[in-house]
């Protein structure tokens, strides 16, 4: 017995499958389409992101590279200078910053780089899913002598920039990584031994480094490595409200995440 009525020849059954299949068909196109679409997104927007990525380590190279210090090295003669890189704190709570004094021709000037959420006005909204973003603010070397000059080691030179967190000190509202490394050359004199992989504080001041480092001199280091995440704003929510092992994994996907290993010897 045939069910329903024929229909131009076909049952009603036979109507109701095919519309079923219709609708299933093109709901997977539909998803298909919008997967090809973000993707091909993605491969637009990351070569953008590469070359910002690029361009913010250069910036930290060239500060880096200018600082005229050796940073604790005791083969050399030079004036040791300040090094704190605070992952978990800083001038804005919970994002990590560096800071460091650099060489001007009227003397040292103390320089921070600091992640933190973007000001309202450009999107930030003051939670911790916020857009975020890297900051760099420098004192002149009137304001940053006094400060050299006193320097202890548990003296947090971060706290000299409260205010960092403006659109004067932004250097871009990609960034959502921020991380700095020790790095060793092991005995096999090819291999790199990263000595704070738990992200612990890092603080130099005059060849005394108050990093746990077991058996291993300051003079022993080769480098230190920047590593940068950048990622379009329009996604930084999502990747703040994931879960840690989650973020790296989205962040591969659709961003970057490049690094540079800047000598530790001068």
């Amino acid at each position: 017995m045939r069910f329903g009525k024929d229909i131009l020849g076909f049952t009603l059954l036979e109507f109701l499958v095919v519309g079923g299949l219709t609708v299933a068909v093109t709901t997977a196109a539909i998803v298909g389409v919008n997967a090809v679409l973000d993707y091909k997104k993605n491969e637009t927007v990351k070569p953008k992101l590469l070359l910002e990525a690029g361009n913010i380590l250069e910036m930290i190279e060239r500060d880096f590279d200018n600082k005229c210090t050796s940073l604790g090295n005791l083969f050399c003669r030079e004036q040791s200078y300040s090094f704190q890189y605070f992952p978990t704190q800083g001038p804005i709570a919970h994002y990590p910053s560096l800071s460091l004094f650099i060489h001007s021709a009227d003397g040292p000037q103390l320089l921070c780089y600091a992640l933190g959420p973007l000001p309202e006005t450009i999107g930030g909204d003051g939670t911790v899913t916020s857009p975020c973003g890297l900051f760099r603010a420098i004192k002149d070397a009137e304001s940053s002598a006094p400060i050299w000059q006193d320097f202890e080691s548990d003296i947090s030179l971060y706290a000299q920039f409260a205010n960092v967190a403006n659109l004067a000190c932004l250097v871009s509202e990609s960034v959502i990584l921020f991380e700095v490394h020790l790095v060793k050359i092991q005995a096999d004199g090819t291999s790199l031994d990263y000595l704070n992989t738990s992200a612990q504080i890092v603080q130099i001041n005059g060849g005394q480094c108050t990093l746990d480092l077991t058996n291993v001199s300051l003079k022993d280091l080769a480098f230190v490595e920047i590593t940068v995440g950048v990622l379009a704003k329009s996604q930084h929510k999502e990747y703040f409200s994931l879960a840690a092992d989650r973020r790296k994994i989205f962040l591969e996907q659709n961003g970057i995440r490049l690094s540079r290993l800047l000598p530790w010897r001068i």
